[in-house]
C-alpha cells in the first residue's frame, strides 16, 4: 500500500482569488470616483460629460469582464491543482505530480502537468522547514496528462505509454517539494521510513540466461 499526501493547493487559490476581487474592486472605485470627479468639472458641458461617462461605464465594463474570466481561471486552477498535484511513495521509489495548466487544442480542453520520478536508490533527503530538498537521479517529465498515466509495479511507477519508461524525460540532480503541504513533516518522514525500508531489501539476484541442454536421442534400430 503506497503513501499518498494530496496537496493542499486551497490557500493559495482561496489568496489568488481574494487577491484578484480586491484589485478589480480597487480599479472599479477608483473609475467611480473619476467619474465623479469628471462630471463635477464638466457640469457645464452636457454633450462632453456624457460622452466621457459612456467611456468610463465601456471601460468599468471591460475591466469586470477581466475580472470574472481571471477569477473563472482561478477556479479551474484550483480544480486542476486539487486532482492533479500531489506525492505517492512506493516501495522503491516515490512520484510527484503537479498540475501545470490547461488549454484549448481545436476547441478539446488538454491539461498538462508535470511528473518526477524519484528513485530512493543513492537518495539524499533533507528537511528545511517545510520544504523538503530531495538529491539523486530524479527524472522529470512534462506532457499532457492524458500521456502520463501510470502505475505501481514492484514498487516503482511504470508508465502506461511505453517509451516513457525509457527516454522523454530530463534528468535532475536535485528536486525541492513545494511548500502546498501543510504538514512537510508527515511527508519528511514518509520518505524516510520508505527509504529506510527500500534499504533493507535484499538485493535482487541479477538475471542469468541459461542456455538449455538438449539430449540427443537415437531412436534408430540397428540391424545385423
Amino acid at each position: 500500500m503506497n503513501n499518498f499526501f494530496r496537496a493542499e493547493t486551497a490557500p493559495s487559490q482561496k489568496k489568488m482569488r481574494r487577491g484578484i476581487f480586491f484589485a478589480a474592486a480597487a480599479v472599479l472605485l477608483i473609475q467611480s470616483v473619476a467619474s465623479l470627479v469628471l462630471l463635477l468639472n464638466l457640469r457645464d458641458s452636457f454633450d462632453t460629460a456624457t460622452n466621457a461617462l459612456w467611456n468610463l461605464l465601456g471601460l468599468n465594463f471591460v475591466l469586470c469582464l477581466v475580472a470574472a474570466l481571471l477569477l473563472e481561471y482561478a477556479n479551474a486552477g484550483a480544480d486542476g491543482a486539487a486532482r492533479y498535484t500531489y506525492l505517492e511513495i512506493g516501495e522503491r521509489a516515490a512520484l510527484f505530480s503537479k498540475y501545470g495548466g490547461s488549454g484549448s487544442t481545436f476547441g478539446k480542453k488538454q491539461v498538462r502537468r508535470e511528473l518526477w520520478i524519484i528513485p530512493f536508490e543513492n537518495l539524499v533527503i533533507e528537511q528545511t522547514g517545510r520544504f523538503v530538498t530531495l538529491k539523486g537521479a530524479v527524472k522529470h517529465y512534462e506532457d499532457r496528462a492524458a500521456n502520463l498515466n501510470y502505475e505501481f509495479r514492484d514498487g516503482a511507477p511504470v508508465f502506461t505509454e511505453w517509451w516513457y519508461n525509457h527516454g522523454s524525460f530530463d534528468t535532475i540532480k536535485e528536486f525541492h517539494l513545494t511548500q502546498d503541504f501543510v504538514n512537510g513533516a508527515a511527508v519528511y518522514q514518509a520518505l524516510m521510513t520508505a527509504k529506510a525500508n527500500f534499504d533493507s531489501l535484499p538485493p535482487k539476484k541479477p538475471y542469468v540466461h541459461v542456455e538449455p541442454k538438449f539430449v540427443k536421442i537415437n531412436h534408430g534400430r540397428s540391424y545385423n
